[in-house]
C-alpha cells in the first residue's frame, strides 16, 4: 500500500487539537478489499482547511421547442396505437419500455410510441379512445416514492376530479420494478394501478412486478412482455409477422472525420456533506480488445460513425451521435454486463453455421437451463462470441450488424457512491469509499466477477500497490468522469440536535463527513450535541474502516459528544449492528423519544431491516403502542426529517 505525502502549501496555521486528525485524507490503507479515493480538485486557496462555503446553482430543464406534451396527438402524429410511457431512474425501466417497443416492431410491424412521463401532460391520457393502448414501465425510488420523472403524474393521478370516471376510456398494462426486501415493494406501480382503476381505466392484462432482490428482473419482465404481446394482438386485431431483425438506429462511416480536442476547466465543483457522487466507469481494454477482434473491426476501431434513429428526433438517442467504435465500446456500452436470454436467442439469427444457431437456441431456449449455465459462467456478450467460436471455428461474427450490437447491450450507466468528506472543512475535496471485492459465482466459486467501477477506480490508484511514497501532480493525473448528485441524506441544521447514525460496511462513508463537520464547528464554539454511532463490520483487523479516524475524533474534538458502538461477525461473540442496538435500546430510546434525536442508517436493505426492526419493538414497548401506532410515528419522525435511510441490495 502506498503512502500519501501532504501537498506542499497548507498553511501553518491550523489549529493545534485538530493536527491528529489531518492524515484523514493521507492515511496508510490497511484493508485488502477496500479503495479511499480522495477525488482532489484545483484549489486557488492552497487548500486551506476552512472555506467559506460554495454558492449553489440552479438548473432546469428545457422543454424541445415544437415538441407536443399531449399523448393522444403524438399517437395520431404517429399513427401509432400504443404509447409506451416510463418513469425511470437508474435507466432499467427506460431499457425496457424500448425494448418492448423493439419486440412490438418486431413482431407486429408497427410502431409503438417510447414515451417519458416528464415530457407529457398527465391529463392528456384521458384523451385517449378505447381502441388505444397505454403502457406504464414504472420504477419504485426509496421508500415507496416515484422516480423523478414521474412525480407529477403520480400527483395528477391523486388530485380530485370533476367527473366520476374521467379514465373510462382508458385500456392499459403496468409493470414495475422494486425489491422484494424494501418495505414498500413496487409501491408505485400497485399505487398507480388502483388509481387507474379507480378513475374508470381498465386493465388489458395483470399487473407485471420485477424483484431485484430475487434477481428476477430481468426473466419476470420477459415472461409478463411476451404474454402482453399475445392480448395486444387480439385486442388491436394485429397481424404476426416472423421475427425479422430491423435496426431501430443506423450506423454509417463518416466519410469527413473530424479531430476532436479534450478540453478541459477548471472545476467549480459544489457538494454538500452527504451528497452523492455519480461515476461513469470505462471498460476495461482487455473487453474492448477481444469484442473489436470477434466483430472484425480492430483495423477499424478508431473509425468515426454517425449513429441516426430513423424517423426520430436524434435527441433522444442515448449514444453519441458521431463518434469512434473504440470510444463507443470503450465509454458507452456497458460490455462487461451479463449477457440476457433474449439476447442469446437474438443472436441465433446472425449465426453463420447450422451448429452456432442450434447451440445458442438451446442456450436461451429455457430460462432455468439459463440460470444454470450464468451461475457456472462469466458471460459477457464478447465471451459468449468466443464461446460459441470455440464451440464452431467456423461461426465469425464479422458481419454481425453494429447496430444490434448498440441496442443490445446495455448502455453505460453511472454507479453511485456516497461522499465521504465534509464539505465546510474540504468544500473542493470529495472523498469516497469504494468495496473492490469481485463477486463469486453462486455456484462456481473459483470464477469471481469483478465490479466495472471499482475495477476502473483501482486502475486509476494502480501505484497503491506499491509500498513507497508517492506524491503524483494534479496535472498528471488521470480523467474521472464524475457529477455530484444532491441527497437528502443530510446531517441536521442545528449542529446541537443529537444523532443516531447505523451503519454497516461501506455505510460508514457519509457519517464521516458528518463527524467532520461537527468537529469543525466544535473548534468554533458550536454546541454540539450528543452522537452515537454504531458500526458494523467483519473484524477490525481487516475492514475497520476509518478506525485511527474515528478514534482520534472521539478523543480529540468530538470529545465526550461520540460515543462509537462496534459490532464485529467474526469474533468468537459474533455480533451485528441490530445487536447492539438493542443492547443500547435505553439510551437510544432517551435521544429518540425525549431529545429528538436524528436518526440514520446507511447499508444494506437487510440490515436496515433489523434495525429499523429493533427500533419499533423498543418504541413500542416504551410507549405501550401497536404496529399502526409505531409506523405512524416513524412516518412523522420521516417528514420531520428525522429519520433517513440510504440503503441498497
Amino acid at each position: 500500500m502506498a503512502t500519501y505525502l501532504i501537498p506542499k502549501g497548507i498553511p501553518p496555521v491550523i489549529q493545534p487539537h485538530l493536527l491528529p486528525i489531518i492524515p484523514q485524507y493521507f492515511q496508510k490503507l490497511s484493508y485488502d478489499d477496500l479503495l479511499i479515493l480522495p477525488l482532489f480538485f484545483l484549489d486557488p486557496f492552497d487548500c486551506k482547511w476552512f472555506e467559506r462555503p460554495q454558492q449553489t446553482t440552479r438548473t432546469r430543464l428545457v422543454t424541445t421547442p415544437g415538441q407536443t406534451r399531449n399523448i393522444s396527438k403524438k399517437l395520431d402524429e404517429t399513427g401509432s396505437d400504443v404509447a409506451i410511457l416510463w418513469g425511470s431512474q437508474s435507466g432499467t425501466a427506460e431499457g425496457f419500455a424500448h425494448r418492448l417497443a423493439i419486440a412490438f416492431r418486431q413482431r407486429f410491424r408497427v410502431d409503438a410510441q417510447v414515451m417519458d412521463l416528464s415530457d407529457y401532460d398527465p391529463h392528456t391520457i384521458a384523451l385517449l379512445p378505447e381502441t388505444e393502448i397505454v403502457v406504464f414501465i414504472m420504477s419504485t425510488c426509496g421508500e415507496g416514492d416515484p422516480c423523478d420523472n414521474s412525480w407529477d403524474f403520480v400527483n395528477w393521478l391523486k388530485k380530485p376530479f370533476d367527473l366520476d370516471f374521467p379514465l373510462k376510456n382508458l385500456r392499459y398494462a403496468a409493470f414495475g420494478l422494486g425489491n422484494s426486501e424494501y418495505r414498500f415493494f413496487n409501491k408505485v406501480i400497485t399505487d398507480v394501478v388502483e388509481l387507474l382503476d379507480s378513475l374508470g381505466a381498465a386493465p388489458v392484462l395483470p399487473v407485471g412486478r420485477g424483484d431485484e432482490a430475487k434477481r428476477s428482473t430481468e426473466e419476470d419482465f420477459v415472461e409478463w412482455k411476451d404474454k402482453f404481446l399475445d392480448v395486444v394482438a387480439c385486442k388491436l386485431q394485429l397481424t404476426e409477422h416472423e421475427t425479422e431483425y430491423k435496426p431501430t438506429v443506423e450506423v454509417v462511416e463518416s466519410d469527413n472525420p473530424r479531430s476532436g480536442v479534450c478540453l478541459s476547466t477548471h472545476p467549480q465543483i459544489k457538494y454538500k456533506t452527504g451528497d452523492h457522487i455519480a461515476i461513469w466507469p470505462v471498460n476495461p481494454d482487455e473487453e474492448v480488445s477481444n469484442l473489436l477482434r470477434l466483430l472484425g473491426l480492430e483495423f477499424r476501431k478508431d473509425a468515426t460513425i454517425i449513429i441516426r434513429s430513423p424517423g426520430e428526433d436524434n435527441d433522444k438517442l442515448t449514444v453519441p451521435t458521431q463518434t469512434t467504435i473504440s470510444t463507443l465500446l470503450g465509454h458507452y456500452l456497458d460490455i462487461c454486463a451479463p449477457v440476457k436470454r433474449e439476447t442469446v436467442l437474438a443472436l441465433a439469427q446472425f449465426a453463420t453455421t447450422d451448429k452456432a444457431k442450434s447451440f445458442l437456441k438451446a442456450l436461451g431456449k429455457n430460462k432455468c437451463v439459463y440460470g444454470a449455465f450464468l451461475a457456472h459462467n462469466h458471460l459477457t456478450f464478447s465471451r459468449l462470441l468466443q464461446r460459441i467460436l470455440d464451440h464452431d471455428n467456423d461461426a465469425l461474427w464479422s458481419c454481425l450488424p453494429l447496430s444490434f450490437v448498440i441496442e443490445t447491450i446495455p448502455q453505460m450507466t453511472p454507479r453511485t457512491y456516497s461522499i465521504s468528506s465534509s464539505s465546510i472543512m474540504s468544500p473542493r475535496n470529495a472523498s469516497i469509499t469504494v468495496a473492490v471485492a469481485p463477486t463469486p459465482l453462486s455456484s462456481n466459486t473459483a470464477i469471481t466477477i469483478p465490479g466495472l467501477t471499482s475495477t476502473y477506480l483501482s486502475s486509476l490508484r494502480a501505484s497503491t500497490s506499491s509500498s513507497e511514497s508517492v506524491s503524483a501532480p494534479l496535472e498528471a493525473a488521470a480523467s474521472l468522469y464524475a457529477q455530484v448528485l444532491p441527497s437528502t441524506f443530510k446531517p441536521p441544521v442545528l449542529s446541537k440536535t443529537p444523532l443516531i447514525m447505523v451503519a454497516a460496511g461501506t455505510g460508514i462513508a457519509p457519517f464521516r463527513g458528518f463527524l467532520y463537520d461537527r468537529a469543525r464547528l466544535a473548534s468554533t464554539g458550536k454546541p454540539i450535541g450528543r452522537m452515537l454511532l454504531f458500526f458494523g463490520c467483519r473484524h477490525p483487523d481487516v475492514d475497520y474502516l476509518y478506525q485511527d479516524e474515528l478514534q482520534n475524533l472521539h478523543s480529540g474534538p468530538l470529545k465526550d459528544k461520540l460515543e462509537l458502538v462496534t459490532a464485529f461477525e467474526r469474533e468468537e461473540e459474533r455480533k451485528y449492528v441490530q445487536d447492539k442496538l438493542e443492547e443500547k435500546g435505553g439510551e437510544v430510546m432517551r435521544l429518540l423519544l425525549e431529545e429528538d434525536a436524528a436518526f440514520y442508517v446507511c447499508g444494506s436493505v437487510s440490515m436496515a431491516k433489523g434495525v429499523e426492526r429493533v427500533v419499533a419493538e423498543n418504541v413500542g414497548k416504551r410507549r405501550g403502542w401497536d404496529e399502526k401506532e409505531v409506523e405512524a410515528w416513524r412516518r412523522e419522525r420521516r417528514r420531520a426529517k428525522r429519520w433517513h435511510e440510504d440503503v441498497w441490495g
